[in-house]
């Protein structure tokens, strides 16, 4: 059984910049503060003209998937992986 959960919802993304680059260091999930933990793999990737990039993100508990559109400037819950 796959344990990923598409949420595929907007959210909102407190980031830290530090050694020129961006990472997500708490999220909002069911209005809930989530405190990333550890920063797993991140790539950009285009959609079209769009630039995001993706992180893939950990709360100690529970892996999850996030999205930064670089031409909008927001943020997407993409989905959670029960581990």
């Amino acid at each position: 059984m796959d344990p990923t959960v598409y949420i595929n919802q907007p959210t909102q993304v407190i980031a830290v910049f530090k050694n020129n680059h961006c990472y997500p260091a708490k999220f909002y999930y069911k209005n809930q503060l989530i405190t990333v933990q550890e920063v797993g793999l991140q790539h950009p990737t285009h959609s079209g003209q769009k630039m995001l990039y993706i992180f893939n993100v950990s709360d100690g508990q529970t892996d999850y998937q996030l999205e930064f559109n670089a031409s909008s400037l927001n943020w997407k819950l993409v989905a959670l992986i029960n581990v």
